[in-house]
């Protein structure tokens, strides 16, 4: 693990609160948020408070450290839906036949996961500093519930709040031989690439309009900037949803 990214030393008592790996003992107190984690011989005791809500979690007869890195925000307050909406607060004309890129926000969920040298990684946590809001895409009995999130559409990277927000760079193409206008996309997080480091979470993802009301969504590969790492994904897809790597949107865009 040498050379993944570190935050703290062998101890971490304070305010700052970044993602990365954290040594044992740790506590955390930023804003609102309190976390503890503490090594009792060979057990594990995790405690996190934020918002009134409390989690803890013991992990017996083992050591090692704690990730906490941006996940799929889709998970609170609990897993209903592995979709994700963006709104555009102002809607993109795209002209025919032609590729934009764009750079939007998306909403991230912290994930806390404990890796040991002895076997995989568990998950103690996984929280949000958001109010996560739904919408539904599309008519009432055949729509998708989705988590909703308003972003505008940058030409310059935005620098939101890592805990709270990545930044999409997101290519869209018109296969059209007309103007065709973008108020909002939606996406399967079930292939969602994260990519982060102290300063920034970031994603690509790409749109390919298939007429004036429907469009293809889907995620790439890619890493921006060299000292950033690929989030662990906790999103494991349900044996009775088939999922795939993209997002046919039929119901708008």
């Amino acid at each position: 693990m040498d050379n993944l990214l570190t935050a703290g030393n062998s101890e971490h008592y304070g305010d700052e609160f970044y993602f990365g790996y954290y040594d044992i003992p740790l506590n955390i107190e930023h804003g609102n948020l309190s976390v503890f984690v503490d090594q009792e011989g060979k057990n594990i005791l995790y405690r996190r408070r934020y918002g009134g809500e409390t989690r803890e979690k013991i992990i017996f007869g083992t050591e090692g450290r704690v990730l906490f890195n941006p996940v799929e925000p889709v998970h609170k307050p609990k897993e209903i839906t592995t979709f994700f909406l963006i709104e555009l607060d102002a809607t993109l004309s795209v002209k025919p036949r032609e590729t934009a890129e764009v750079m939007l926000t998306f909403p991230v969920e912290i994930g806390a996961v404990f890796f040991a040298e002895d076997q995989g990684p568990i998950v103690l946590d996984i929280f949000t500093l958001d109010v996560p809001k739904y919408t539904l895409y599309g008519p009432p009995g055949t729509g998708l519930i989705c988590r909703y999130w308003k972003s505008k559409a940058y030409t310059v990277s935005p620098a939101p709040n890592p805990r709270l927000a990545g930044v999409m760079y997101l290519q869209i193409k018109n296969t059209q031989p007309r103007w065709i206008e973008i108020s909002k996309a939606v996406f399967c997080a079930h292939d969602l690439l994260i990519y982060y480091n102290r300063q920034i979470v970031c994603c690509s993802a790409y749109m390919r309009i298939l007429s004036e009301t429907s469009a293809e969504t889907g995620f790439k590969s890619f890493s921006p900037q060299p000292d950033m790492e690929l989030s662990t994904k906790l999103l494991v897809p349900r044996k009775t949803i088939m999922t795939g790597p993209r997002c046919v949107m039929v119901e708008g865009i």
